[in-house]
């Protein structure tokens, strides 16, 4: 098992984050990929997120050892060819000749989960390791969940022997830290004590989804990642299993692409970076990037200031790099989605230095 698992969408920034660490960087982490959920989904709007994900994954996971493939956020009822959807990013993967980590889920429909321990899934699994989901409303009681858990596992025999146990925090921005460790503590023990696990994955955000719940514009915020401190509590307590940190980088569990018309997208949309140090998101936001007088300039302008904070990672990264040559307000503008690309690829490279 690696160092970090970084909860990614499978999304074109993401994967170009990926690709620009280093060898070293690359080794040491299994990232766990999310199928990312379009606007009035159907089967056919599925295909074709499936199709490009899977041609980005062959184009971009070079270096990698292996990797987690999930599709949390889309319907389980969509079909693709007559195929559960699930099933047809496995075959895809296959023409690829990639393989990749299952993950299974409580509360998924039969068809979903059945297609995990089907033909297409069996021959991309080659590392033989399957990830069990669980989020927040699972945590309550072990025992309310152990029959399909176990069935889950015993579905599996033969098939994956490297069962990974992942603790999703998903939005933990306002749960209290203490009481959540105590959950995940008390539902790991009992969980490892029935299986033995190869790993305990522990994962979350802080970011809520709109990030004017949490940061007025022109403005800025050292916001702490209660992510970390639940992961912390929760370690001290876990007995016997190997725990591994997680965390969703600077991008919110849930986001999704936004619903506003793209010709009043400038109207509403100010510039925001995050830059991640210590426990803390350092998070600066601009003004409206249509009547801001310096507009798309505001990037820059939010580039100097992370660069100037005693905390900025000079030539530690990729990710930093860039931030270092806008901040000189060199090169091509900086748009919404462009900054996305080196702030995980920042992000990701510090996280690693730490663990």
């Amino acid at each position: 098992m690696p160092k970090y698992i970084p909860f990614l969408k499978a999304k074109a920034n993401e994967f170009g984050a990926i690709k620009a660490l280093g060898n070293t960087q690359k080794e040491l982490i299994a990232p766990f990929f999310d199928l990312p959920l379009k606007k009035d989904m159907t089967g056919a709007v599925l295909k074709k997120v499936i199709d490009g994900a899977a041609r980005k994954f062959a184009l971009n996971m070079k270096g990698i050892p292996e990797y987690f493939v999930d599709d949390y956020d889309i319907p389980d009822n969509l079909i693709i060819n007559g195929k559960q959807g699930y099933d047809y990013f496995a075959e895809c993967m296959l023409a690829e000749s990639l393989n990749f980590n299952p993950v299974v889920g409580l509360d998924r429909t039969a068809a979903r989960q059945s297609c995990v321990f089907g033909a297409a899934i069996r021959k991309t699994a080659k590392n033989r390791r399957i990830a069990l989901r669980v989020t927040a409303d699972d945590l309550n009681d072990y025992r309310l969940v152990r029959s399909e858990i176990l069935d889950l596992i015993r579905q599996g025999e033969g098939i994956y022997d490297r069962w990974v146990l992942v603790i999703d925090n998903r939005v933990c921005l306002n749960v209290n830290a203490a009481t959540r460790a105590t959950q995940i503590s008390n539902f790991c023990s009992a969980a490892y004590a029935d299986y033995a696990y190869e790993g305990i994955v522990i994962t979350g955000s802080s970011l809520p989804p709109v990030i004017g719940d949490i940061l007025a514009t022109n403005n800025e915020i050292h916001f702490p990642r209660n992510e970390i401190s639940i992961y912390n509590l929760a370690t001290k307590s876990i007995l016997g299993a190997k725990v591994f940190f997680g965390d969703y980088t600077v991008v919110s569990p849930d986001y999704s692409d936004s619903d506003i018309e793209p010709q009043n997208m400038l109207n509403v949309t100010a510039p925001k970076v995050l830059y991640s140090y210590d426990h803390n998101h350092y998070i600066v936001r601009g003004g409206s990037l249509k009547s801001h007088a310096r507009g798309f300039k505001q990037y820059n302008d939010i580039a100097a200031r992370i660069v100037a904070q005693p905390f900025f990672r000079h030539n530690f990264s990729v990710g930093d790099l860039f931030l270092a040559d806008k901040a000189l307000g060199n090169g091509s503008t900086v748009m919404p989605g462009s900054i996305l690309k080196p702030t995980i690829n920042s992000h990701i490279t510090y996280m690693v230095s730490i663990l």
